[in-house]
């Protein structure tokens, strides 16, 4: 099945311009698939300063438009979730977005005599994927589910994600904890595929240029670094609740943030209640080729997240040698490749303790990258996608 055709639905794509942060994993993957001779079609919601049709990397990319004006179009902006949590007016876009993909899904399967659907995320892209389904028998779904969509409490999207893998061919989680999530939803046990996120080692290491962003952000000696999106189940407010005492124990710590999202603002004003101004900087705009820099800058990453399908993050930081300061919850384990790469807490003051005991340290902190590389490689998670696309 070399001449395979295969059509990536997805709702989360890049621009590919200067400044877009949107992650790029949907392409890094599709890119890797059409290297072994597959052709690989990406369907993906219009965003301002994109084109409708690219060729990028051996992948074609058409983005469909949904709204009376592209200025208007918002609510796949990077994610659909977030948006409607944060503006639930831009719920009045969602029938016109899942009518012009149905349209334009159509065009795609005749265009490109599509046989396989890799529906990315189970809102929108799953439902289109399987209605399909209804008119053309010999079309298979392969849906993956990365964890947003499975965390959404309404009602209906419940019954969906109920539904999905008696619909799919094959469904993809990225981690056992979605595993255990997805049984809570499920009348019967169902089975289903794990296959953890993926990076880019080659892009994220630890061999690079410091001093520049040292000197662009006033950074002596240490650096915390935050990274991913602003939004309260991040939890930074904690984050920054431990500024103050550590900046009583090291003056000069600095804690970078990475990232934008609906909590910048209340978050700005912690720093300003806490007079911890000189001490933490919001860095919002920075492309996804750029991030690794900030991993090699920081002296360690710090997360409070209790509540992640994937610490891709803190992988990232890992292959950067950055060592990483963690709660102790069920997605931890899922990443987890010696323990000795890691900090944990469980209260207010471990954490503090914790931070303390990586950046007071004067011994040169060492990860295990090679056991990074081996267990979320690129090409390891293509393997196994390739596989899943010719066998289903």
């Amino acid at each position: 099945m070399s001449d395979q055709h295969i059509l990536f639905l997805t709702t989360t794509y890049p621009t590919f311009t200067d400044g877009d942060w949107t992650p790029a994993f949907v392409h890094e993957l599709a890119k890797r698939v059409s290297a072994w001779s597959k052709k690989v079609v990406i369907l993906t919601p219009r965003r301002p300063e994109s084109k409708s049709y690219e060729y990028i990397d051996g992948v074609h990319v058409h983005r469909y438009p949904y709204f009376f004006s592209a200025r208007f179009e918002r609510l796949a902006d990077s994610a659909i979730m977030p948006n409607l949590k944060k503006n639930p007016w831009m719920i009045l876009q969602v029938p016109s977005l899942i009518i012009s993909c149905f349209w334009h899904c159509g065009v795609l399967l005749w265009k490109y005599n599509i046989s396989l659907i890799h529906a990315h995320w189970l809102f929108i892209n799953w439902f289109i994927a399987c209605l399909f389904k209804l008119f053309k028998k010999n079309l298979k779904v392969i849906t993956t589910v990365h964890g947003s969509d499975l965390h959404t409490l309404w009602i209906f999207f419940t019954l969906v994600k109920k539904r999905v893998v008696y619909k799919s061919d094959r469904v993809t989680l990225v981690s056992h904890y979605l595993y255990k999530y997805l049984q809570k939803l499920l009348w019967k046990e169902r089975p289903v595929e794990i296959v953890s996120m993926w990076v880019d080692e080659e892009l994220f290491h630890h061999d690079g240029d410091i001093w520049t962003l040292r000197e662009q952000y006033g950074c002596t000696w240490p650096v915390m670094l935050f990274v991913w999106r602003l939004a309260p189940e991040k939890w930074v407010d904690r984050i920054l609740g431990l500024m103050p005492d550590l900046c009583a124990h090291i003056p000069d710590v600095k804690l970078l943030i990475v990232w934008d999202g609906p909590s910048l603002q209340a978050l700005q004003t912690q720093v300003d209640t806490l007079w911890i101004q000189d001490a933490v900087e919001f860095i919002w705009a920075v492309s996804y080729k750029d991030l690794p820099q900030y991993y090699r800058l920081a002296d360690l990453f710090i997360s409070w997240s209790y509540k992640e399908s994937f610490g891709l993050v803190a992988v990232e930081a890992l292959l950067c040698n950055t060592p990483v300061v963690a709660p102790k919850w069920l997605w931890i384990d899922e990443i987890v490749v010696h323990w000795q790469t890691w900090y944990f807490y469980t209260t207010q003051q471990e954490a503090l303790e914790s931070c303390l005991a990586v950046l007071q340290q004067t011994t040169t902190y060492q990860t295990y990258r090679e056991s990074v590389i081996e267990k979320y490689w690129w090409w390891s998670v293509t393997r196994v996608f390739l596989r899943l696309y010719d066998t289903v």
